[in-house]
């Protein structure tokens, strides 16, 4: 885990007092500045630095100028299995899923193996080829398995499959490992609607209004299997 270093800290805690879009802009750009600036003897810092830059840009669905970002930082830094993962989920994020499956494929055998099986799955979901997304999903999870992200959108695949058991015990194992991560719950409160076709009583109401929402789209013959907007955007 990259540790902010005191500059960084600092101007969060000032961010804080302003326009939550001004604050979050203010604070991107200084990031920015530490990463392409550091000081002499501190590379890794700045490097590391230049990294989360770009995770928030992804996390923030700025995926073209984390894409840019890339660029920059690869120049300067250059190229590995971290920059290499960022960059495979800018392109998946935005529709080079061709190049961003070529570098998922390329990061199979290293430390950010089950990551790679992940974002695999989530492109052949996108493509509505689920044979090669479960296998992809049953390997990120034996890999990783204590990550709730592979294991909610291995059972929200598993529910658009019409596998209930699958989609049950996945989906529960992902709001156990992460219970105050609201979309988990959400998709579990969706599998007990549309396995018992009735509603969960312990959702908000705005979730629950969501949820029968989706239920009644998913209901409607010939209607199709849409790639939900809850599957994980992370690897």
């Amino acid at each position: 885990m990259i540790r902010p270093t005191l500059a960084l800290a600092a101007l969060t805690l000032a961010a804080c007092a302003q326009n939550p879009q001004q604050a979050q802009r203010q604070m991107l750009d200084e990031q920015a500045k530490l990463a392409t600036t550091p000081a002499p003897g501190k590379n890794a810092d700045a490097r590391g630095t230049y990294v989360a830059l770009v995770s928030t840009l992804l996390d923030q669905n700025s995926n073209y100028a984390a894409l840019s970002h890339l660029d920059a930082l690869e120049g300067k830094y250059g190229s590995d299995a971290q920059t290499q993962l960022l960059r495979a989920r800018a392109e998946r994020a935005t529709g080079k899923t061709d190049a961003a499956q070529r570098n998922y494929e390329q990061l199979l055998q290293g430390p950010q193996r089950s990551a790679a099986e992940h974002g695999l799955a989530l492109i052949y979901a996108g493509r509505q080829q689920w044979d090669q997304a479960r296998r992809y999903f049953d390997a990120a999870s034996r890999d990783a398995p204590t990550n709730p992200f592979i294991w909610n959108d291995l059972g929200y695949l598993a529910l658009m499959r019409g596998d209930w058991d699958t989609a049950a015990q996945a989906l529960s194992r992902a709001v156990e490992l992460s219970p105050s991560e609201p979309r988990f719950r959400a998709n579990l409160a969706l599998y007990r609607q549309l396995s018992t076709g009735s509603a969960d009583p312990d959702i908000p109401a705005d979730v629950a209004q969501r949820i029968q929402g989706e239920a009644r789209q998913w209901q409607q013959p010939g209607g199709g299997l849409q790639l939900a907007q809850t599957l994980s955007p992370t690897p």
